[in-house]
């Protein structure tokens, strides 16, 4: 028990005992007005209303009147009551003396019994009850809404002292036969004695009077700040409710978003699953499924790097309803029918800028989509395109490992081949070897009496680093009668030298058979480029006229436009289609040349010469880190920067391919997030650098144009023989 509560119940015994004191002041005091012990006599009310009741009765004027009987009776037993009722909360407190209720009905009982013994007169006793009873009704009216506080109790007891007192003096004088004489007196105050009992009595219901109404206002005054708390209670409750009923309305627009998404992804999971039923599936074979272990077999092969960058590159920058017209050629027939036999080989070949690459990935893009009728998987399109700036694209031997992969990829069945070739003891595979490859893996694969056929798409084979080991693999092809035919691209002159191209299927790319793609390609560009498409229709009509009449390939319009749409302004280019255009692509790259001199400083022009024929003759891609330590060489300043030199890398430099940085970025990610753990994640947090993705220092530094290598080719060795003559 804490100190508190031992000094809460020692101040409430105090309270108590102060009480019980008062009471049993009042007791004596009743006793020596009226000469009679309260605490003896009568054990319970019952007792004390049967006493009253038969002392009624032997009242001479109340003997043969019932109701005047039932009457003080029932009054009787009514203020016996109330004594009971209002003395209630000072019962606890009393009770070591004698119960309150106990002796004020005691003196009543006594009161009756001097009334009998004397013959009062019972009317004027009536009244004394009946005014007693007013009183009592009073004080119950507020017994229940008062605090038990003490100051309150001694206000109450000393009303019930008084009334107490009053009642011995009643008594008395009833005894003294002068009971309506004390009426009287208690009325007008003449007799001395009564008169001090009544005021004092007085007294002490105004101080119980007080007592209450300022216990009213306490009461009103604590309504009044539990009220206020209730409100604030309330106010708050009612916020809660609001932040609750938001955050619900949250949860459900929640709920319904993803339910309608939800709904979105059931509905096209259920319609791709009608398309397949139905035997049609727009899935691309870049998104099939591939075998398992076509990715144990990738790893067992000579790694080749981006081996589909070129392709990716030539889809971006194709016009759609282009490159259509070869299969219209007769020899493109041919070769189609051909293939079904066995082996066959078809040579699309034509000058520098007429879009042979774009002819060759539109030639693959055809072919893969007549194998989707090959529910069996048995036809295989592979492709590679060669590029000498590239040592992982100019290779015959990381050709072969790119068509060895990309064929298990596609077909399950030559997958498990592949895998079971490698791990035939009887079988020596050697990975350095692109001829071992072919004896070991193509070949067995698609012999003549195979029901598998693969067709090879070969783009650029003019930029192989050893065109013979291309030729050596036609004569394999040849001789062993296999199911593997060729589409090949070049320049004129790249199959000359090659054995057996006289039986190839040749078909010649000039400007006159691309008139239309050479059309769409203008009218695409007049209507996109950002100068371009604000000019006037007639505008368009003159450019449109001038280049069909006058580009030789399709790169030549490429570079006209490109111009034009840099001169920005219509009478500017009205007035360069009145001169006489380059004849060639040559003669655009003669004046891209003379104004990359004259717009760069003549400090520079040194460096730019320098930058030019390092990306040339390089044996591989410089990287932009790389570029930029020569230029600080060449200028002898550490704090050169490529910016002082845009005009190279506007016009003839790019720095990376379409796509490179987001790809790189991409990769990076790939294998420093998703490739972790979340605790090795958590162990890196401190040493990750976002801005690590964005450095664009290991980018390629290549030629915009394939065509330009020729071009630079050509003019120095025109001025080597310049020099020396």
């Amino acid at each position: 028990m804490s100190i508190s509560t031992m000094k809460a119940d020692l101040a409430e015994q105090d309270d108590g005992q102060a009480i019980a004191k008062l009471w049993q002041e009042a007791l004596l005091g009743y006793k020596g007005v009226g000469g009679k012990d309260l605490t003896k006599g009568f054990t319970n009310t019952k007792a004390m209303i049967d006493q009253a009741t038969k002392d009624m009765e032997k009242f001479h004027k109340f003997r043969h009147n019932e109701k005047k009987v039932d009457r003080l009776r029932s009054i009787l037993i009514e203020n016996f009551g109330y004594i009971e009722a209002g003395t209630q909360q000072l019962a606890n407190a009393a009770s070591a003396a004698f119960p309150l209720a106990a002796s004020i009905g005691a003196a009543l009982t006594y009161f009756m019994g001097a009334c009998r013994l004397v013959s009062a007169d019972y009317d004027t006793v009536t009244v004394f009850f009946e005014d007693m009873k007013s009183f009592l009704q009073r004080i119950l009216i507020l017994e229940n809404r008062l605090p038990k506080s003490r100051h309150y109790q001694v206000c109450v007891l000393e009303v019930f002292a008084s009334f107490l007192i009053m009642c011995g003096l009643a008594q008395k004088f009833v005894e003294l036969g002068r009971f309506r004489k004390w009426i009287a007196n208690l009325l007008n105050g003449e007799d001395s004695e009564l008169a001090t009992a009544r005021k004092d009595m007085d007294v002490k219901l105004s101080r119980l009077q007080n007592a209450t109404e300022n216990a009213i206002l306490g009461n009103t005054e604590e309504q009044l700040k539990m009220s206020k708390e209730l409100h604030e209670n309330t106010k708050h409750h009612t916020d809660i409710l609001h932040q609750q009923l938001a955050m619900m309305k949250s949860i459900q627009d929640t709920t319904e978003r993803m339910s309608e998404d939800l709904a979105k992804l059931i509905k096209t999971i259920e319609g791709q699953k009608n398309k397949s039923d139905n035997g049609v599936s727009n899935k691309s074979f870049a998104e099939e499924d591939k075998p398992l272990t076509a990715m144990r077999l990738r790893n067992m092969l000579p790694i080749v790097h981006d081996e589909g960058l070129e392709y990716r590159i030539l889809k971006d920058t194709m016009l759609g309803d282009t490159c259509t017209w070869v299969f219209l050629e007769p020899n493109w027939r041919e070769w189609l029918k051909k293939t079904s036999d066995g082996h066959s080989v078809l040579a699309i070949t034509g000058p520098a800028g007429l879009g042979k690459s774009h002819i060759s990935a539109a030639v693959h893009d055809r072919l893969r989509d007549e194998i989707v009728k090959d529910a069996e998987k048995h036809i295989c399109v592979t492709q590679f395109h060669f590029r000498e700036h590239n040592p992982a694209l100019s290779t015959f031997l990381l050709a072969i490992s790119s068509i060895i992969g990309q064929a298990a990829e596609q077909s399950s069945s030559l997958c498990s081949f592949f895998n079971a070739q490698w791990q035939n003891d009887e079988v020596q595979i050697q990975t350095s070897s692109w001829q071992n490859l072919v004896q070991s893996l193509l070949l067995p694969a698609f012999k003549k009496s195979s029901q598998n056929s693969l067709v090879v798409v070969l783009d650029g084979l003019d930029e192989m680093q050893n065109l013979a080991d291309f030729a050596e693999f036609t004569q394999i092809l040849a001789k062993e009668e296999v199911r593997i035919s060729l589409v090949l691209t070049g320049r004129p002159g790249t199959f000359a030298d090659i054995s057996g191209a006289e039986e190839f299927f040749m078909i010649y790319v000039s400007i006159e058979k691309q008139e239309k793609d050479l059309k769409t390609l203008i009218w695409h560009r007049l209507n996109s480029l950002g100068a371009l498409r604000t000019f006037s229709r007639y505008v368009h009509q003159r450019i449109a006229d001038r280049l069909e009449a006058t580009a030789p390939s399709m790169l030549y319009a490429e570079h006209m436009l490109q111009q034009f749409d840099a001169l920005g302004r219509e009478g500017a280019v009205l007035r360069t289609l009145e001169q006489p255009l380059p004849t060639d692509l040559h003669g655009i790259y003669d004046r891209m040349l003379r104004d990359c001199y004259r717009r760069t400083d003549a400090s520079y022009h040194m460096v730019v010469t320098k930058l030019l024929y390092w990306v040339v003759y390089s044996f591989r891609p410089l990287t932009l880190d790389e570029v930029t330590s020569l230029v600080k060489l060449w200028t002898k300043n550490p704090t050169s920067d490529l910016d002082d030199i845009p005009e190279p890398f506007s016009k003839f430099i790019r720095i990376g391919d379409p796509g490179a940085d987001a790809e790189a970025r991409a990769s990076l990610q790939a294998q420093e997030t998703w490739g972790k753990a979340i605790a090795e994640l958590e162990e890196d947090k401190e040493a990750y650098q976002p801005n690590a993705i964005f450095d664009d220092g290991g980018l390629l530094v290549k030629l915009r144009e394939r065509s330009l290598r020729s071009y630079f080719r050509a003019l120095q060795r025109l001025q080597n023989q310049r020099e020396s003559t």
